[in-house]
């Protein structure tokens, strides 16, 4: 089965989200003032005393995290929710997510995205070699931030000086060789957290970790060669020590193994090697690799092609809301090419992806509403501009497009009042980033913005 390439984007290199470059927390998010006299609190499992298995964790500004933990990190599936503007899914490995997606309660503050913006699918094929680095708390800071708040069972006053203690006892243990206590400790040096931000210093305790059997540390010391981390950048290096982990099963490392074979960086192209890996971290429930393994049967890579066992995979993946994965089954299922046309399905599938905020289903979303394509009650056009006011307010091109000619005629939704010089605007926009039917469009137009009959 051909799939249209710019609705099945692939991750680029560095990355661990399929769609975007790695961003920090507080690129997503906005921030919110702590809570003045709230305390941090944890609610749930403690497994020989951190945090491990299910619970909450009551952050002082109102933050809160909900679900798995283990070694004192968010780890497995989890949501932050903050308060009054939005919660982020992610799957997380010991602090770090590796596959999330940033959902806003209400309006978009000022400055910030709904939702990260696609990348580009100019390159579709591009894959990483090393997870990327993206929100993170490691189990030092979760500790810290309990003996600031003077919570965490251990009912005291509160202050540095109980922060200082468990930043103390972690080193304690690391310099004693607890393998476990030497990756949180290298954590802490590589995010700067109760101590100045030192990548050499981290890859060192990584390197004591890995040395002593810690998978964790084993990955994180690989994705440090890989992105030239407190190291120099070495590929070869970085995919031996991604291997080693990938061997004792751990899941993030089996991906960006696969995607070290499929791209050939830091190793020969294998495209049998890669599907091997992806199936290998897909049969453990990795969402990404479950769309990565989809790709790979529909178009034949690395495996013989076999649409039906591609659309199986990307369903388990969709099922955990990967937007890829429902972006896949929605153009599979709309246009029914080798597989059975369900244009209600796809609809389904699109909407899901555009709430999670992804510019691409809004889009098509907004042309299935437009063209009465799949939606229960026909053609809806105030409903389907409403979706391209959305995408392309993340600069969908083509959206930009639709919301320029919207703008010029003036009738199209009560929500895009006529206004020629609006109109203009988004028309260029779209034509500069590349639509060829704004490009087109713009030679119709007098500088005004009005159609030059």
């Amino acid at each position: 089965m051909t799939i249209d390439i710019a609705k099945v984007r692939v991750p680029r290199r560095g990355t661990r989200q399929p769609r975007h470059p790695r961003a920090s927390m507080e690129d997503r998010v906005p921030p919110n003032p702590p809570s003045q006299g709230v305390r941090a609190r944890y609610e749930g499992d403690i497994v020989d005393g951190m945090l491990d298995g299910v619970g909450r964790f009551f952050f002082p500004d109102g933050k809160v995290y909900e679900g798995e933990f283990a070694k004192g990190c968010f780890h497995g599936a989890g949501t932050i929710r903050f308060p009054g503007s939005g919660q982020f899914h992610a799957t997380w490995g010991y602090g770090t997510a590796t596959n999330g997606n940033y959902v806003c309660d209400g309006p978009t503050p000022a400055g910030q995205n709904s939702a990260p913006a696609p990348a580009s699918s100019e390159s579709p094929r591009r894959l990483p070699a090393a997870g990327g680095r993206g929100p993170s708390l490691n189990p030092a800071q979760l500790e810290a931030s309990l003996g600031r708040a003077g919570g965490g069972g251990g009912g005291g006053g509160g202050g540095g000086g109980e922060a200082e203690s468990a930043l103390a006892r972690v080193r304690r243990q690391a310099e004693q060789g607890d393998a476990g206590t030497q990756f949180q400790l290298g954590c802490c040096y590589l995010d700067g957290e109760g101590v100045a931000k030192d990548e050499a210093e981290a890859v060192r305790w990584f390197q004591k970790a890995a040395e002593g059997g810690d998978v964790d540390a084993r990955y994180r010391l690989g994705h440090c060669f890989c992105e030239g981390i407190g190291v120099g950048e070495d590929d070869p290096t970085g995919l031996q020590h991604m291997l080693l982990a990938a061997e004792q099963q751990h899941v993030v490392a089996q991906v960006q193994v696969g995607s070290a074979y499929f791209s050939g960086v830091g190793v020969e192209k294998d495209a049998v090697a890669a599907a091997g890996w992806y199936l290998r971290a897909a049969e453990q429930g990795d969402a990404e690799a479950q769309y990565l393994l989809a790709v790979c049967y529909c178009e034949g890579y690395g495996v013989a092609e076999d649409d039906a066992k591609g659309l199986n995979w990307a369903r388990k993946a969709a099922a955990q809301e990967h937007i890829e994965a429902l972006c896949l089954l929605g153009a599979a299922l709309l246009h029914g090419k080798d597989v059975a046309q369900d244009e209600q399905a796809a609809v389904g599938y699109y909407r899901r992806a555009a709430e999670l905020g992804d510019r691409e289903a809004q889009y098509c979303l907004a042309v299935c509403y437009c063209d009465g394509t799949g939606v229960e009650h026909g053609v809806d056009t105030e409903e389907g501009i409403g979706w391209i006011i959305k995408a392309a307010a993340q600069g969908h091109a083509g959206a930009c497009f639709l919301m320029g000619v919207a703008h010029n005629r003036g009738d199209m939704s009560s929500k895009v009042p006529k206004d020629a010089a609006q109109g203009l605007k988004w028309i260029q926009k779209a034509a500069d980033a590349g639509d060829e039917d704004a490009s087109a469009h713009l030679s119709q137009l007098t500088p005004e913005g009005a159609v030059a009959n």
